[in-house]
């Protein structure tokens, strides 16, 4: 039921997506680069966004069940242990928002370079652009330009999962 759920949503998220774009009229706006920046990013978060999100939700209900019940066997045996428990629940909380926030900046932040990193790939795979590539000699030059944006978007991810493990390992040792 809940693979069902997750892709009815994601059908439906992305048949949104497309119902939109077919509302702008004219031409303009499809070919400036922020635009396509933005559509990716719907492509892309509309295609696993929802379903993360219902799973998401799922477990946060999950959580919720199972947190009640254990500061409820808490509450009966140790007040103060509850209390200490809920205080140290607090600083993780926080800590994943500003994580969830700044991972969000970094994906806004690489749009662009993922976009251009797409249209190298996909001008290197097109069956349309092979002739071109090979009668010019281009293939190199766009495998290295895909490379370089690809590179960037990496290190920017890798900067990203660094902070993630520093917070999460500190918040770890503070709630042990």
């Amino acid at each position: 039921l809940q693979g069902r759920l997750v892709r009815a949503v994601g059908l439906r998220a992305m048949d949104g997506l497309y119902a939109a774009m077919e509302r702008i009229t004219g031409l303009g706006v499809l070919e400036t680069p922020a635009f396509r920046d933005r559509l990716q990013m719907a492509q892309q978060s509309g295609r696993s966004g929802p379903g993360q999100l219902v799973d998401d939700g799922l477990g946060s209900v999950e959580a919720v069940v199972s947190l009640t019940a254990f500061l409820g066997a808490l509450l009966t045996l140790n007040p103060v242990l509850a209390a200490l428990a809920v205080a140290a629940a607090v600083p993780a909380v926080v800590a994943q928002a500003r994580l969830n926030r700044r991972r969000a900046g970094m994906l806004w932040r690489v749009s662009a370079r993922a976009r251009r990193e797409m249209h190298y790939a996909d001008l290197l795979t097109s069956l349309s652009a092979a002739k071109e590539l090979r009668m010019l000699g281009l293939g190199g030059l766009f495998r290295s330009r895909m490379r370089t944006e690809m590179t960037a978007v990496n290190d920017e991810h890798t900067v990203q999962d660094g902070r993630e493990l520093r917070v999460r390992s500190a918040l770890t040792a503070v709630t042990a």
